[in-house]
């Protein structure tokens, strides 16, 4: 629920976000964290983070930031509504000059029920609605998508040209996107110290929608095939 903000307060960057629990630092949360830090830099804004699921606190979220060369002024502020319940409610103070931005589909869903001057950013990383079977989670989770009170950002050129292609005409008329990298220098990648080439894999066998074991028999498809040989190459998990 929206509450008043403290007098003398000014705008902050405010981000929502369903948990910064170590589990939960992986590709989406990390690209948030990077994009609302960055905005708050630019701004000049304080950083607010809202935890709407699970609490994770402060820890590592400094090293996170310093670690792909983001040194914020302010302390970052975080925020836990997840303990809320339908006789227990969570409070976001708001001031007409917050620039709130939000990734998951609920938390999009949150903020267009609230009183925003501005309108809010939604950065969308995936088509959210393909993670549920037919049910009120798919309906709710694409209807994000129709209203026209947010800012469209899409993680890669990819996710807005399919995005266009579903005839979400709002987004396809004022979405924008990035292509995201791992920064080399902060991670210390150089071509010279690789002695294989690597392959980096992103399939959780405790995700359905991940295709880990698709993933699997194309890796061993691949390497048995010839295409790649298998000496050349390291390969990693999450």
């Amino acid at each position: 629920n929206p509450a008043l903000p403290a007098v003398g307060r000014g705008g902050k960057v405010t981000l929502l976000i369903p948990s910064l629990s170590k589990q939960s630092f992986f590709g989406g949360t990390a690209t948030a964290l990077i994009i609302a830090a960055k905005l708050a830099n630019k701004l000049r804004m304080p950083l607010r983070i809202v935890e709407t699921l699970s609490p994770g606190g402060k820890k590592g979220l400094g090293d996170f930031l310093s670690a792909n060369d983001i040194h914020l002024k302010d302390e970052v502020e975080i925020i836990d509504v997840s303990a809320r319940t339908y006789d227990r409610y969570g409070y976001i103070d708001l001031h007409p000059d917050d620039i709130m931005l939000a990734s998951a589909w609920w938390d999009a869903k949150l903020l267009s029920q609230l009183p925003l001057k501005n309108k809010f950013i939604y950065l969308i990383q995936d088509y959210e609605p393909i993670f549920y079977a037919n049910s009120d989670e798919y309906v709710l989770a694409e209807n994000t998508y129709k209203t026209n009170n947010f800012i469209p950002v899409c993680n890669t050129k990819l996710v807005y040209d399919f995005m266009s292609s579903k005839n979400y005409t709002y987004i396809a008329k004022n979405g924008l996107w990035f292509e995201p990298a791992v920064s080399k220098k902060h991670y210390g990648i150089s071509e010279q110290n690789l002695n294989k080439r690597r392959i980096f894999l992103y399939g959780r066998r405790s995700v359905a929608r991940n295709l880990f074991y698709t993933a699997i028999d194309a890796l061993n498809k691949v390497f048995d095939s010839g295409s790649l040989h298998p000496g050349d190459w390291e390969i990693f998990m999450a």
